[in-house]
């Protein structure tokens, strides 16, 4: 919670080694914790943080789960990851979240399962940029998002979910995204992307996007635009018109 009315820093901070030498971090569970306007707008003070790289950009945090935590009025990311191996992130609750509900960041993040968290409005900060309900950039290679819930977004550039920045080897299923601008974004050299059975509802804007990736299976997902949006398409401003992800 808040000091006051002064601004916490993260929740919980899970450090990496700070060289190569020293043993690696693993085997760790944050489960059933409620976190309440915690964290700042700086980069990665999210809620909660895992930052598993050292000096050599190498991996040193593994086998983490974060599940059943509730997180709400975040000013920054609900949950931020970079540089971590086996990690499972389950059946949180996210409201009203500033960025983005989860981030997934570096080449070293793999083995990741995102399944069943609900993410109820999030890119709620006034700051301009980029936000995705769950997103997963910067080489991440490995990962399966699944049965989540992501529903509204406020800033005017933003996605459900998104893979960018040459991520590989990402399954997206069964996941339920409305009210946001772009369903699902796939960009910036990624690679070996499944799309299947997602249920995209009141997108205003693309349901499926992809742009610069490379082998990508797209089947069985279900869009629907909003009406309201889609008579405006037209009229969107050069600033809207930019897609692209980041």
């Amino acid at each position: 919670t808040k000091l006051g009315n002064q601004q916490t820093g993260r929740g919980i901070l899970v450090n990496r080694s700070s060289t190569a030498l020293e043993k690696n971090i693993s085997n760790i569970t944050i489960n059933r914790i409620t976190f309440n306007q915690v964290g700042t707008p700086l980069d990665k003070y999210s809620s909660i943080a895992i930052l598993g790289y050292n000096a050599k950009g190498l991996s040193t945090i593994s086998d983490v789960k974060i599940t059943n935590n509730i997180i709400t009025g975040s000013p920054n990311n609900a949950i931020d990851v970079w540089e971590v191996d086996d990690l499972t992130i389950s059946e949180n609750n996210f409201l009203n979240i500033g960025r983005m509900g989860i981030e997934i960041t570096g080449n070293n993040s793999s083995n990741v399962t995102i399944f069943e968290n609900t993410i109820q409005r999030f890119a709620m900060s006034p700051e301009e940029g980029f936000r995705a309900g769950i997103s997963l950039v910067q080489g991440m290679d490995g990962a399966i998002i699944t049965n989540n819930i992501i529903n509204g977004a406020k800033n005017i550039w933003n996605a459900g979910i998104e893979a960018a920045q040459n991520s590989k080897n990402i399954r997206i299923t069964n996941n339920e995204v409305a009210n946001v601008r772009d369903g699902i974004v796939v960009t910036a050299h990624s690679d070996s992307i499944f799309i299947d059975k997602n249920n995209l509802n009141q997108i205003k804007r693309y349901g499926i996007q992809t742009y610069q990736v490379w082998r990508v299976t797209i089947t069985n997902n279900t869009i629907t635009q909003s009406e309201a949006w889609r008579d405006t398409f037209e009229t969107y401003t050069e600033q809207q018109k930019q897609s692209v992800g980041r």
